[in-house]
């Protein structure tokens, strides 16, 4: 695999296992909140991430999964840097705040909210924070070790695939 591709695949694959995009995966609203509830529920869901500092543990699990991927595949280590900074670009806490705040709120309610923020102050709760972030970069190591070992496997099926239903390949 190229460099690029490489890259691009690991990229791709923090994006997918960051811990908020993991939690705000499409999940139907089930519930119509009125334009009041919905501020509360938003102003919940600032309040939650603000007692989190999830600003700060958001970013540092950026830094993790980076770290896991050049440890899973070190030929991206001279491109760490650019990897961060893409990163930091486009899914820093900073950069995706508004879009996180707005699916909270609309999946929870500002009580349910609450609730959150209660138990995320017991011991569970902190330990639950402290020890998710290594968890997330632990499972994207796992999946990026799986992917890997099977890759073969998988570019003989796409072969055969486009081979059988004769599917043009892409530049």
């Amino acid at each position: 695999m190229k460099v690029f591709g490489t890259i691009a695949l690991a990229l791709s694959s923090l994006l997918l296992l960051s811990p908020t995009v993991l939690a705000a995966q499409p999940q139907p609203v089930t519930q119509t909140q009125s334009s009041h509830n919905q501020t509360e529920a938003r102003q919940a869901a600032e309040a939650l991430f603000k007692a989190l500092d999830y600003a700060k543990s958001y970013d540092e699990t950026i830094q993790r999964l980076v770290d896991s991927q050049i440890q899973q595949m070190p030929v991206l280590a001279p491109y760490k840097p650019e990897m961060l900074a893409f990163l930091n670009k486009y899914m820093s806490w900073d950069s995706i705040k508004e879009e996180v705040i707005v699916m909270y709120s609309e999946t929870f309610t500002a009580q349910e909210l609450r609730e959150l923020a209660a138990f995320y102050q017991t011991p569970l709760g902190k330990k639950a924070l402290k020890k998710m972030p290594g968890l997330v970069a632990r499972g994207a190591a796992l999946g990026q070790q799986r992917v890997q070992a099977h890759e073969a496997e998988f570019e003989a099926m796409i072969e055969q695939a486009r081979k059988t239903r004769n599917i043009q390949e892409t530049p």
